[in-house]
């Protein structure tokens, strides 16, 4: 009976190692006028919320768009999330968990060079 406290301390100490936010951010990029940006690809397959944030710089029409794929390799065609900001605009939008991998593609419709910012916020652990 001595020996349920440790085990129950030591569960205790894994429960809380698990509960972990990550913050995947993309740092800031700079994006020509009517050019595109690719992100790299990110592993959410351990993800059990996701949220997606997209910082626009001084372009008035700037497109983010997030891609998924299954397996880590093939990407669909089509987004999983399209987003469009005006200037100094920023929003943030909730993605399901349960994919194997997320890119990110940003596209300059206008113009005005402009800076902009994409974070997946990405958390792991149990609730």
């Amino acid at each position: 009976m001595s020996e349920l406290p440790v085990y129950l301390e030591k569960f205790r100490a894994l429960i809380e190692s698990l509960d972990i936010t990550v913050y995947t951010p993309q740092s800031s990029v700079a994006v020509a006028g009517s050019s595109a940006h690719t992100s790299s690809v990110y592993d959410v397959s351990q993800a059990r919320d996701i949220v997606f944030q997209c910082v626009n710089g001084p372009s008035t029409d700037v497109d983010f768009m997030l891609y998924a794929s299954p397996d880590g390799i093939s990407f669909d065609s089509l987004p999983y999330l399209s987003i469009n900001l005006g200037a100094n605009e920023t929003i943030s939008r909730p993605v399901t968990a349960g994919m194997k991998a997320l890119k990110v593609v940003v596209s300059n419709n206008s113009t005005v060079d402009t800076t902009v910012s994409t974070y997946l916020i990405i958390r792991t652990g149990i609730y």
